[in-house]
């Protein structure tokens, strides 16, 4: 008789060994797009938060300089919950600037207009975002504090500014926001000397 010869594999071991294969491919790949993906969302959330941090340190030198400019009485011209309006040389060439940071979207905007003839500031100014991502959903950015640190809202007596940016790519998703805050004391306004 002839011996048969049995090598090889049946299709029966060969189906069970493609499928733990591919599960084992399956969660390999997905573990690494997770990967990717949380790597990549670290990143964006990061730099949002380094931008929004220059953006907060930019704010404050202004601010720390504002005056009465040239043809008004008042330093901070407008002062509300998402919206600041202010006079400030922020260059240094001896003219003072209007400033306007507000939010817009999920943008913080920051308008510089320069002083025209006779420190009329009805120009159009130079218009720039300054940090992304601000996920306020009409909180305030800005509370206004007197000398005597109580909340105000009139601008003749605003000595002391706190400024509250709460940062998040992905609003929608965990994690909660990042939040950059500071207080402002005006240099030029000081009536406390």
């Amino acid at each position: 008789m002839i011996a048969k010869n049995n090598y090889g594999y049946t299709l029966v071991e060969l189906m069970v060994s493609i499928t733990i294969f591919l599960t084992i491919a399956f969660i390999g790949s997905d573990f690494i797009i997770t990967g990717f993906k949380t790597t990549r969302f670290e990143n964006e959330q990061a730099e949002a938060v380094k931008i929004a941090r220059d953006a907060m340190k930019t704010m404050v030198l202004e601010l720390k300089e504002a005056r009465h400019s040239d043809g008004t009485d008042v330093a901070i011209n407008t002062a509300e919950q998402q919206n600041i309006i202010f006079y400030a040389d922020i260059d240094n060439d001896g003219q003072t600037e209007k400033i306007r940071y507000f939010i817009s979207g999920l943008d913080l905007i920051k308008v510089v207009t320069k002083p025209g003839i006779a420190s009329d500031y009805s120009g159009l100014g130079a218009t720039s975002t300054i940090a992304q991502y601000v996920n306020h959903q009409g909180a305030a950015i800005f509370s206004y504090f007197d000398s005597e640190d109580m909340a105000t809202n009139n601008k003749y007596d605003i000595r002391l500014i706190n400024i509250n940016l709460s940062i998040n790519v992905t609003p929608t998703i965990m994690p909660d926001d990042f939040t950059v805050e500071t207080e402002v004391h005006f240099r030029n306004l000081k009536d406390n000397l």
